[in-house]
């Protein structure tokens, strides 16, 4: 018996939501240890603000990093701005750029943006961690609810 392209569709469709929902359903454990420790990290910066602070940093690292910090809000963590701060931000922490401080154009973004500049790791990015890994939990959620739908259409004959 021959199959339709939407059939070979639905069972690809089908294999990679499976295939999907088994690396979901493997990461869980792994996302839950990691929002402990986010927690964790975000608590002692609470405790003792500036616990992550850049040790021995000159202004032109501290300005590199707000400026990937800020580029990366306002356009996305892997755009092309932000992936141009992130160079900048490199060479500097390299001290192959000595004249970094001409490549800033987010300090605008870096002022409406929450994060603390004197930290690498700061408790915006920490609580933004948590919030992606909730969305991932959930979307795992709905991507196991498809692998269900789709069990229990072939258990009686729905499915091709």
């Amino acid at each position: 018996m021959e199959i339709t392209e939407h059939q070979a569709h639905t069972i690809e469709y089908m294999a990679r939501i499976k295939t999907l929902s088994s690396m979901m359903e493997n990461l869980q454990v792994e996302i839950e240890v990691m929002k402990v420790v986010i927690e964790q990290l975000a608590e002692l910066e609470t405790k003792d603000p500036g616990v992550s602070g850049i040790f021995g940093a000159d202004e032109s690292f501290k300005m590199a990093l707000a400026e990937a910090k800020a580029a990366s809000d306002a356009f996305g963590p892997y755009s092309l701005e932000a992936n141009e701060a992130w160079e900048t931000l490199n060479a500097v922490a390299e001290e192959k750029s000595p004249n970094a401080d001409n490549h800033f154009r987010y300090s605008g973004k870096a002022l409406e943006s929450h994060h603390n500049y004197n930290a690498v790791v700061d408790t915006q990015m920490l609580c933004d961690a948590l919030v992606a890994m909730d969305k991932l939990q959930g979307f795992a959620r709905f991507v196991k609810l498809e692998e269900d739908l789709f069990d229990m259409a072939e258990e009686i004959n729905l499915m091709p």
